[in-house]
């Protein structure tokens, strides 16, 4: 119904390069938390078992599992 204008195609520019900017940093801010949850789960998973998980703390909350502190972050 109406021709696009020199000033509606230089908006549009302008808008892909301001969308590829802000995805290139939010690619930028989330590639390091990646990484660090990459490194704990590689090099911590083979310490963490299903009692570990779902069990409550013993001795004085010195051994056991981490099950409350599990349930408190997700509720």
């Amino acid at each position: 119904m109406f021709a696009a204008t020199e000033l509606n195609h230089k908006n549009r520019r302008i808008e892909r390069t301001f969308r590829a900017l802000f995805l290139v940093m939010t690619l930028i801010l989330i590639l390091p938390v990646l990484v660090i949850l990459g490194v704990l789960v590689w090099k911590g998973g083979p310490a963490i078992s299903i009692d570990f998980l779902f069990t409550e703390p013993t001795k004085g909350m010195t051994a056991g599992g981490i099950l409350p502190a599990l349930v408190g972050t997700i509720w």
